[in-house]
């Protein structure tokens, strides 16, 4: 005689157990990797039982959509994560359908977090016109990446010219003692054709250099590489 299962409706709420906040907090053994509790499924193995509930109660899931816990957006105070209570919630009334952006939008990552910002670090509104939508290569593929527009005119202001061979500013010229020097620390000459001025955008931008040492340390440096080819049976 074949045994007799009981429908996997009656298995789901037989774990369940309700909560003061409303939650139907499942009874099985979480998942050590994601923190969902899962039930098995004849014929489809062990499933999340969040989706199973939804899918039982409700109906189908959409295609390509995410079950989002509403109990865990409603929270603010919950950690997220693995520590994330609401992940055992079955509760039908707490679960939506949504698409992966929009579920990573409402979770309490840093990312979402940023995303969610009305303004900038300065005070500043992210309206249409003050954004600037910037697209960055990552692991996980194409992303954009907000900027507050009146911070970087503001920057633009503020920082020094980039124009090749610029000086720095005056204030920081006269600061440096290198600067009254009128020869270099191997005795060459400071003369306007033996002068080299870094420009300033660099990080140590805006001081002078001897034209002569610094041909001198690339003749030093062809002369090594020339000694360890003659030297070096395997380059």
């Amino acid at each position: 005689m074949p045994r007799k299962t009981r429908p996997l409706v009656d298995r789901l709420m037989a774990k369940v157990v309700k909560d003061a906040s409303g939650c139907w907090m499942f009874g099985g053994a979480p998942n050590p990797v994601n923190g969902y509790c899962g039930i098995y499924v004849h014929g489809a193995g062990t499933r999340p039982a969040h989706r199973v509930a939804y899918e039982l109660l409700v109906g189908p899931i959409p295609v390509n959509m995410e079950i989002d816990h509403l109990c865990h957006t409603w929270d603010r105070n919950c950690p997220g994560g693995m520590d994330c209570s609401h992940r055992r919630c079955v509760n039908p009334e707490h679960l939506e359908p949504v698409s992966r952006m929009e579920n990573h939008r409402r979770s309490l990552s840093p990312a979402a977090i940023n995303e969610r910002k009305t303004h900038c670090d300065s005070g500043h509104e992210f309206t249409p016109s003050n954004t600037i939508l910037r697209k960055l290569q990552t692991p996980a593929g194409l992303r954009e990446r907000r900027a507050c527009r009146e911070c970087e005119r503001q920057w633009r202001t503020k920082r020094p010219p980039r124009r090749q061979g610029s000086a720095a500013p005056a204030e920081i010229r006269r600061s440096d003692p290198s600067e009254l020097k009128t020869h270099c620390k191997n005795g060459h000459e400071f003369t306007p054709e033996n002068t080299y001025v870094k420009p300033y955008w660099h990080g140590d931008g805006g001081f002078r250099q001897c034209r002569e040492c610094m041909r001198e340390q690339q003749r030093a440096y062809r002369e090594r590489r020339r000694v360890k080819k003659r030297t070096d049976p395997h380059p």
